[in-house]
């Protein structure tokens, strides 16, 4: 079955596979709220936001007021060779809603991917250090210098920077992955991955940490409490800038804005680390991204990343409407509450299916996590890519990650009601029924190799 054929085959025939990555035939004409109209007519509701970029839903009209109002008046192209007033104004609201120290500046980018290049370059020129410190599938770019130091590029056998450190994030579900005993205990657990990242630091020559505050393409992993807190302090003790990316889970998604703000902490203006990098949500639909950084990274490689369109006006016009949203709509807060009512849905319509090993979360960014079997833990990796597809055919886009390709992946707009929590829930549950029973033609599959 493939419920939009026309456009989605002509879009095999002109569309190059680099920018693919796919997990069912998904065709698109438009989009309202939190659902996408498919080719066909169908609704799907969009679990995805769009990779993350549209987390106040779609077809929101006075963003795209923003933007136009913003092309219409034509003034200023970027920032590169000139300034203009929407950019100006854009990155002075990030430093007001975002804590830290006096003296920050921004790098207004496109993607999360350049924005964390920028952290790295930064970096390595302020510390006069050139290695860079990551974690197990993590995500951090999907080209260029922020590509080469992500775990993910690691696991996937991906040309990974001589000068990235990889160590494994620490994942409670599964903490023999750093401790090597599946018996351990969250503080030891925390203990273990702080030891490991000391023993890294050690030498003098890891310039920059840049860590997750959730692994998200990793599957979703939670970190043990206070383990932003204790990497910071390390970075501290050994010399090393650390940066938090906040890409896919900042602005309010996981209930605080920003994420790391979840460990009190960084309640304190000094905590704050050095380099916040943000994107996806930022931009409503519109490529933009964000990294504020501390004085002493913010001018150390100036001229180091010149792109055409970094800070444009209708981006930066409709990132201060995003900003602006957050804060008068409340959306950490209704983040927090939708996404504690989806997972606790979620954790009842599953309480009794044998291949749910966990679902977890924090604000609407969920995982289930699928198994073979509960006791040993191996990933169900089939089984999440024909529930994933099953899910589609129901009316749920979603998609799946972590190093097993076994966690379904939930990151639905921070705008979602109680009623479209209700419908992921439920046509999660069936679709998973579905694929257990074998409903799911395998051919159907064949064709989708996601990530």
């Amino acid at each position: 079955m493939d419920p939009s054929h026309d456009l989605y085959e002509r879009d095999e025939s002109v569309l190059a596979g680099p920018s693919k990555m796919r997990f069912y035939p998904l065709a698109v004409r438009s989009g309202v709220g939190p659902y996408l109209v498919a080719d066909d007519g169908r609704r799907v509701l969009d679990a995805t936001s769009g990779q993350g970029a549209f987390g106040l839903g779609y077809g929101d009209a006075q963003l795209a007021e923003s933007a136009g109002s913003a092309l219409a008046e034509g003034g200023g192209a970027n920032v590169l060779a000139m300034t203009n007033s929407a950019s100006v104004e854009f990155a002075q609201r990030l430093l007001d809603v975002i804590p830290g120290v006096a003296g920050r500046k921004v790098y207004l980018g496109l993607t999360g991917s350049d924005a964390n290049t920028a952290v790295i370059r930064s970096a390595r020129a302020a510390t006069r250090r050139g290695k860079v410190l990551t974690f197990g599938h993590s995500y951090h770019g999907g080209i260029g210098d922020s590509q080469a130091v992500s775990g993910f590029n690691a696991d996937a056998g991906g040309d990974l920077d001589p000068r990235a450190v990889v160590l494994p994030y620490p994942d409670l579900y599964r903490p023999e992955a750093v401790t090597g005993d599946p018996t351990s205990t969250e503080e030891e657990l925390l203990a273990e991955v702080i030891r490991r990242a000391e023993e890294a630091l050690a030498p003098g020559d890891i310039g920059l940490v840049m860590v997750e505050p959730i692994a998200h393409d990793g599957g979703i992993l939670i970190p043990p409490r206070h383990f932003l807190r204790e990497i910071h302090r390390a970075c501290r003790r050994h010399g090393a800038l650390l940066c938090v990316d906040d890409v896919k889970v900042g602005l309010g998604r996981t209930g605080t804005f920003p994420a790391y703000a979840a460990d009190d902490y960084f309640d304190d203006p000094t905590h704050a680390p050095d380099a916040l990098t943000l994107g996806k949500t930022l931009g409503g639909g519109l490529p933009v991204s964000a990294a504020i950084m501390t004085p002493g990274m913010a001018d150390a490689a100036s001229g180091g990343l010149l792109l055409t369109m970094n800070g444009y006006p209708a981006g930066s016009r409709t990132g201060l409407e995003i900003l602006r949203r957050i804060d008068t709509e409340g959306l950490p807060r209704r983040a927090a509450t939708q996404g504690r009512l989806l997972k606790e849905l979620l954790q009842e319509r599953t309480a009794t299916m044998p291949h749910v090993g966990e679902v977890r979360g924090r604000g609407l960014s969920i995982g289930v996590e699928l198994v073979s079997n509960r006791r040993t833990k191996e990933p169900a990796t089939e089984l999440a890519a024909a529930t994933v597809y099953r899910a589609f055919e129901l009316g749920v886009a979603l998609n799946y990650s972590g190093k097993g390709g076994n966690v379904l992946e939930l990151v639905p707009p921070l705008t979602i009601t109680r009623e479209d929590a209700e419908f992921i829930a439920d046509t999660i549950a069936q679709a998973l029924r579905d694929a257990e029973d074998g409903k799911i033609d395998p051919n159907n599959l064949r064709r989708f190799s996601g990530w």
